[in-house]
């Protein structure tokens, strides 16, 4: 998100899983010497997803799925990965504005892998169980 925020896009804009690609490719140099500071980011988890499709020759989803999901019986889980897709009964973020109104504030990630898992209680119980 930082990357995105620095290369003139608009947080409120959608940020989508090529952008996370090109913007790690015009990367040229790193943010500190490897071994000198420790930063938290989540771009590993955007390419593991990455290398996932092209390995797979499937989205992430469908991959999930296949492998992960149906077997263990998680039929209420999936990888969120069109911010336009509406899903029944799922609770959505709020936030008070300026003037004091409530106000809709829809998470606009089109990307997946390091965020974008929808699931549910049932669900995460039956992944505990394995």
């Amino acid at each position: 998100m930082g990357l995105f925020v620095l290369s003139g896009e608009d947080f409120q804009d959608h940020l989508k899983q090529r952008a996370i690609y090109s913007l790690v490719r015009s990367q040229t140099a790193l943010n500190f010497d490897p071994g000198t500071e420790y930063e938290y980011c989540n771009t590993g988890y955007s390419l593991a997803a990455l290398i996932v499709e092209r390995v797979s020759r499937k989205s992430l989803r469908a991959f999930l799925a296949e492998r992960v999901f149906t077997p263990l019986g998680m039929a209420e889980t999936f990888v969120y990965d069109n911010a336009a897709e509406l899903v029944p009964n799922r609770a959505m973020s709020y936030s008070v504005g300026p003037d004091a109104k409530v106000r809709l504030v829809r998470l606009n990630y089109n990307n997946y892998g390091a965020t974008s898992l929808h699931t549910t209680a049932r669900d995460l119980a039956k992944w505990g169980q394995e």
